[in-house]
């Protein structure tokens, strides 16, 4: 018995700190957070957290019931709290006539309780801002701040729309991708603009960069698709490593879904990829070369470990590419972009490419007006009698 206790006194030792760490932090997040759920959440996880340390002096150092009554009463008040939070995250359910639409293909659909919901994305993401100077070399404090500034104008704009709310998250995907390395491959976003039903319209497939698909990507999107009266989906594929298995299936099955839908034509189709959605963009542009008229790059990681870019350059020879960078990025840096797009041009692949002056890698929030205006231009620009000869 004695031996016992001192294996879980060191085990409360070990865990002490670690409790105190995630207290601290829930704290931090009731005091930024910008949704009630995020704050009923975080306050549960600070009633239940000191729960072992409570147990364990209750058993072994004090027989006075003020601790027996707070074991027990420290998980039925967390637990309260977490049916209240759970009340208030999004159903996940939005009709054939929502603006947009969260797609499961197959498999487990919806996870309302899962974390990325309980904790809406808006305050994931601010949460993130402060943390990431910590992990991130090419992110110190000054551009966590613009950082935060930009997904925070995105997301506080996106809650005015009921439909973008309904929807909920699917940022479970990135997390368990970071911690199991399985990522599902069932799930899409469908955003359809209102003039777009029963007519024949372009469709662009968008490939998220690394940390998962952001729904905040689809708010821009949503603006891109009004103007240019065109259908976009987004393929959720955990962190965003378009290299693995399973990111072509996904594709396919997104496309195909489209094209058997009943509300709207294809005209066109095109691969867009940010970030990290440039591997996609060399692995399906070669795999599945003949279903898209063109590929389009955004602050992109420029090569892939399924295919070479001597490979793009067969598949997609006098066809037309395009890539947005922006001239202040030092994660993807133009030396990086110049290099990679003379071998492309030296190929001879119908290359474009533009560079946004002083913007960095995150262009697609900060300067996404000149980046949308590129990509519209660019879209109307591209033959389709000319790609059906390529097939």
């Amino acid at each position: 018995m004695k031996f016992i206790k001192i294996i879980v006194s060191i085990a409360i030792a070990a865990y002490l700190p670690i409790a105190l760490i995630c207290i601290f932090l829930c704290i931090f997040m009731i005091g930024i957070a910008e949704t009630t759920g995020t704050r009923v959440f975080s306050l549960a996880l600070i009633i239940l957290l000191p729960l072992p340390f409570i147990i364990w002096i209750s058993i072994y150092y004090s027989k006075k019931k003020y601790w027996k009554i707070s074991s027990l009463a420290s998980p039925l008040l967390s637990f309260f709290l977490l049916i209240i939070c759970y009340s208030i995250t999004p159903k996940g359910i939005t009709s054939t006539d929502s603006e947009i639409q969260s797609i499961f293909l197959t498999g487990q659909g919806y996870q309302r309780s899962s974390i990325a919901n309980l904790v809406p994305e808006i305050d994931q993401f601010k949460f993130g801002s402060y943390m990431v100077p910590l992990v991130d070399p090419f992110i110190n404090i000054e551009k966590s701040q613009r950082l935060r500034k930009l997904f925070l104008q995105v997301y506080r704009e996106m809650r005015t729309s009921n439909d973008f709310k309904s929807v909920g998250s699917v940022m479970n995907y990135a997390y368990k991708d970071l911690l199991t390395n399985q990522r599902p491959t069932n799930h899409f976003y469908l955003y359809i603009p209102p003039n777009a039903r029963g007519e024949n319209v372009p469709l662009v497939v968008f490939l998220h960069g690394s940390g998962g698909n952001f729904k905040g990507y689809m708010w821009n999107w949503r603006k891109f698709a009004i103007a240019n009266n065109c259908v976009v989906i987004a393929p959720s594929f955990g962190c965003g490593n378009w290299d693995n298995q399973g990111s072509k299936l996904l594709v396919q099955n997104a496309i195909d879904y489209c094209e058997s839908n009943s509300t709207f034509k294809i005209s066109k189709r095109y691969l867009i990829g940010l970030s990290n959605g440039g591997i996609g963009i060399h692995k399906l542009g070669v795999e599945m070369k003949n279903r898209f008229h063109g590929l389009a790059l955004i602050s992109p990681v420029m090569h892939s470990n399924t295919h070479s870019q001597s490979e793009l350059i067969e598949a997609w020879k006098s066809r037309p590419i395009l890539i947005i960078h922006g001239s202040n990025d030092l994660r993807i840096t133009t030396n990086y972009i110049k290099r990679k797009s003379s071998q492309l041009k030296y190929g001879g692949i119908n290359l474009q490419v533009n560079t946004i002056k002083d913007e960095d890698h995150f262009l697609f929030f900060s300067a996404w007006k000149e980046t949308k205006f590129i990509l519209a231009k660019w879209m109307t620009e591209i033959n389709v009698d000319s790609f059906k000869r390529k097939k």
